[in-house]
């Protein structure tokens, strides 16, 4: 039974959709699974002080806002809601950017700057006052990744409000559209309690994440114990390892960006291999690897909360 099944039960006059009405957005309280587009509302005059802050420990406290303009609505009512409707012109090519603020008293301060960060035509709906998605056109003003992290610099300098976005891939309108940017949705929720510290992401740099999360606890101790084992012995080792796969291993980029004499960074890394019997250079061996460290990452995390 899941988190949400178990606070339906709690209390009868939940609401679990994933799109609240107005009326909803006022009288209840609102949180989401990490892993879930849908979200839970919790009447008000139900719930205490300390069951709500309890609540909050495990699942995500969200703010739901209106969506402010036709459009947005619109856009809402086609994801979330009833509506079949796709809303934009036949033919049209697009992309789905989900975004995700550091905190919800900073909703106010960015949307007008937001606007300025993305073409008139684009499409900006809050989903509450920390998330949110923008539909752009593809055109030849759409932005670049490289681009888009310098806006999210600038926005953290300017206004000190930090935001993470997620870069979908552009389609055209077809029987599967809403499915897919709901799936995209979705690996974003999934992934980015373990991509902080990256300001744009996209699917190819969350893959590894969403094959972590399709695997069991039996598999992730077959497949990682020895590993882990390695990790244990030197606690810096992941992050040298993953730091080398994310540079194509190379020693020398490698080497400089953590600050260690390259044969230094060589003893450890034939150290790993001996130790694990995984070759580095092979593109098998590194992805094996790869994982392993984001998995002791998330394990590590875990613990500290």
């Amino acid at each position: 039974m899941t988190m949400l099944e178990k606070l339906v039960q709690q209390y009868p006059n939940a609401i679990v959709t994933q799109k609240p009405t107005e009326d909803q957005l006022q009288h209840f309280l609102w949180y989401q699974e990490s892993s879930s587009n849908e979200m839970i509302g919790l009447p008000k005059s139900e719930i205490t002080t300390n069951e709500a802050n309890l609540i909050g420990l495990f699942l995500n406290k969200i703010i739901p806002v209106a969506s402010s303009t036709h459009a947005a609505m619109k856009w809402d009512q086609y994801l979330f809601g009833d509506s079949n409707e796709m809303p934009l012109p036949d033919q049209s090519i697009f992309r789905f950017i989900s975004f995700q603020l550091s905190q919800s008293n900073h909703y106010q301060e960015i949307v007008e700057p937001l606007h300025f960060v993305f073409s008139d035509d684009a499409v900006i709906v809050f989903r509450d006052a920390t998330n949110g998605y923008v539909i752009e056109l593809k055109s030849e003003n759409s932005l670049t990744k490289e681009e888009l992290a310098s806006a999210a610099q600038a926005l953290e300098t300017d206004i000190d409000v930090k935001i993470q976005f997620f870069i979908g891939a552009f389609r055209s309108f077809g029987q599967q559209t809403k499915a897919e940017l709901l799936q995209e949705l979705k690996w974003f929720n999934e992934s980015r309690n373990w991509t902080n510290r990256q300001t744009v992401i996209t699917a190819e740099e969350i893959f590894p994440i969403v094959v972590l999360n399709h695997l069991s606890s039996i598999e992730k101790s077959f497949l990682f114990s020895k590993i882990f084992e390695a990790f244990q012995a030197d606690p810096e080792l992941s992050h040298v390892i993953r730091t080398y796969v994310e540079n194509l291993s190379n020693a020398s980029s490698t080497a400089k960006i953590l600050y260690l004499h390259r044969n230094s960074l060589q003893y450890r890394l034939d150290k790993f291999s001996e130790r694990t019997n995984i070759d580095l250079k092979s593109v098998h061996g590194s992805m094996y690897a790869y994982l392993a460290c984001l998995e002791w990452e998330i394990k590590k995390a875990e613990n500290v909360r």
